[in-house]
C-alpha cells in the first residue's frame, strides 16, 4: 500500500458523480420552498433568530418567504464568521444568549458539541413537533436517521436528506452481513491474493483516522459520568489497525495518472478487498453490484460494538431550536420545511444534479418508484468500460431499505474532543509514541476536557 491522495479521492468522487448523472434517481437538497401557512400564536417576540456559522449556504429564500408571509414575525439571520467563529456562537449559547434556530451545519462540517448541547438542556426535542404534525408523524418520515440523531431519546436536530457512507464488498469475500469486527475482517482479508489491499491502495493512516473516529468516537465517552474508554482494548485494536495503513503518499500530476492505472487494475483482478462508497438513492445498489463483480455487501467499517459500521451524512442544513425559545412554533414552522417534500414527480426527471435519501417518506417511495420504473442504461463505468446498468428490482428495494434501517449512527461528533484524538494519534504514526503512551495521552486530555465541559 501506498500513501493517500486528497487530489485523487476528490477525481474518483467526481468520476462516480458524473456516472450517477446518467441514472434517472431522485435529487434533493436542504431547505423547502414549500410553506404550510398556519396561524401562529401571538408571541412576545417580534423576531425569530437564525444563527450560522455558513452564511453562504444559507437559504435565503425560504427565510425571504418565511418573513412574506408573517410579516408580524420576521426572521433575522446572525452571522458567526472568522477564526473565532464556533468560540463566540459556543460561548453565547452557554451564557444563555440561545438563539431560536441554529445552523449547527452539513455533512462533515458540524462542529458544535450537539450531544452536550442536549444533554445540558439548551436544545428542544423535535419528535413531538413530528408527531404532532399534520403533514408528518412518525408514519411520514424515514426514522432511521433521525434516531441516529437521538441523545437519550431525544431529537434535538432535523436535516431533510442524508447519504450513508460506508465500506463495500463483494459478498462472496466478505461474507452476507452488515457488520464486522477488525478479526472478522482480517480473517477474510487473508483469503486474497498476496499482492491485495484492503481498500485503495492510496489510503493513509489519517485517512483511516478520520472516518473511523467519525464512525466511533462518541462511543468511548460516557457524558452523564464524565467516564472515557480510549483506554480500552477495543480503541487499541482500532489504533493498531489504523496504524497499519501507509503513512504518507506522493501527490503529483504523474502519481494521479498512475493511481487510475493501478486502482483500475486493482479492481479488475480482484486485488482489492473493499470500497469506500456513498449511497445516495436506491440507483446506488444496482452500481455497486456491478463494482463488485456480483452481489455487493454493505459492510461498514470495522466496529467492537456489534452496530453496522455505517455513518449517516446530512447533506443539507442540520436544524436545531433553542429549548429557552420565546416563540417555538413558529420556529418550528421555518425548521419543518426541510422535511416536507421538496420535489414532485416532474422536478425529478428534470433535475439531476444532487443526490440524497430524503427523509420525507412520500419523496423517499416516489424517488424508488421511479428508479424502478426507468429502463436500462448503456454507460461507461470506472475499471470496466462501457456496461448497461438495468434498472434496480424489489430485491434491490429490500436490500436498500435493510441498508438504511441498520445504520445507528450519524456525523455528528464532538469537534473538540475529535482535534485533541487526531492530533495525539500523530505521535504514535510517526513512531514519537508507543501506542500504550498514545493511549494514555488520549485518555488523560479527553477526561480533563470532559470533565471541565460539565
Amino acid at each position: 500500500m501506498k500513501n493517500a491522495s486528497n487530489k485523487m479521492r476528490c477525481w474518483y468522487m467526481t468520476l462516480l458523480t458524473s456516472i450517477l448523472l446518467l441514472v434517472p434517481t431522485a435529487c434533493f437538497t436542504g431547505g423547502g420552498n414549500q410553506s404550510v401557512q398556519t396561524e401562529l400564536p401571538s408571541a412576545e417576540a417580534s423576531s425569530l433568530t437564525y444563527a450560522t456559522m455558513y452564511p453562504e449556504k444559507v437559504d435565503r429564500g425560504a427565510i425571504e418567504s418565511f418573513n412574506n408571509e408573517h410579516p408580524e414575525l420576521q426572521i433575522e439571520v446572525k452571522e458567526y464568521s472568522g477564526e473565532n467563529a464556533y468560540n463566540h456562537l459556543l460561548a453565547e449559547i452557554t451564557a444563555g444568549k440561545i438563539p431560536d434556530i441554529i445552523d449547527m451545519g452539513s455533512g462533515w462540517s458540524i462542529e458544535l458539541p450537539y450531544q452536550r448541547l442536549v444533554q445540558l438542556g439548551y436544545l428542544e426535542d423535535l419528535w413531538p413537533y413530528i408527531e404532532n404534525d399534520p403533514e408528518l408523524g412518525r408514519e411520514g418520515v424515514i426514522e432511521a436517521p433521525l434516531k441516529s440523531a437521538e441523545v437519550d431519546g431525544k431529537l434535538c436536530a432535523v436535516f431533510g436528506s442524508v447519504a450513508i457512507e460506508t465500506l463495500m464488498g463483494a459478498e462472496e469475500i466478505v461474507g452476507k452481513r452488515s457488520h464486522w469486527s477488525l478479526e472478522e475482517l482480517m480473517a477474510a482479508f487473508a483469503t486474497m491474493p498476496e499482492d491485495s489491499t484492503i481498500l485503495e491502495y492510496y489510503c493513509t493512516k489519517a485517512d483511516m483516522l478520520r472516518t473511523m473516529l467519525r464512525i466511533d468516537l462518541d462511543s468511548y465517552i460516557n457524558w452523564d459520568t464524565g467516564r472515557c474508554s480510549f483506554d480500552s482494548d477495543r480503541f487499541r485494536a482500532t489504533l493498531e489497525f489504523t496504524n497499519s495503513f501507509p503513512l504518507e503518499f506522493e501527490n503529483t500530476k504523474e502519481a494521479a495518472e498512475s493511481i487510475y492505472e493501478e486502482l483500475a487494475w486493482r479492481q479488475r483482478n480482484g486485488r482489492q478487498m473493499l470500497t469506500s462508497q456513498f449511497i445516495c438513492s436506491l440507483a446506488h445498489i444496482v452500481m455497486a453490484d456491478i463494482e463488485a463483480g456480483g452481489r455487493a455487501a454493505f459492510v461498514g467499517y470495522p466496529t467492537e460494538d456489534g452496530r453496522a459500521g455505517a455513518i449517516f451524512v446530512p447533506s443539507g442544513p442540520v436544524l436545531a431550536m433553542s429549548a429557552s425559545s420565546q416563540n417555538k412554533d413558529a420556529a418550528w414552522e421555518f425548521i419543518r420545511q426541510i422535511i416536507l417534500p421538496q420535489y414532485n414527480k416532474r422536478m425529478l426527471e428534470a433535475d439531476r444534479t444532487l443526490t440524497a435519501i430524503p427523509i420525507n417518506r412520500k419523496e423517499y417511495d416516489l424517488a424508488n418508484r421511479m428508479d424502478m420504473e426507468r429502463e436500462p442504461v448503456e454507460m461507461p463505468f470506472f475499471a470496466y468500460g462501457m456496461i448497461t446498468v438495468p434498472a434496480p428490482t424489489e430485491d434491490d428495494l429490500r436490500r436498500y431499505d435493510d441498508l438504511i434501517n441498520s445504520v445507528e449512527r450519524i456525523s455528528i461528533f464532538d469537534k473538540d474532543v475529535y482535534d485533541i484524538v487526531e492530533d495525539s494519534c500523530m505521535y504514535y504514526f510517526t513512531g514519537n509514541k508507543t501506542l500504550d503512551e498514545t493511549v494514555q495521552l488520549i485518555q488523560s486530555r479527553v477526561s480533563l476536557y470532559v470533565n471541565e465541559q460539565m
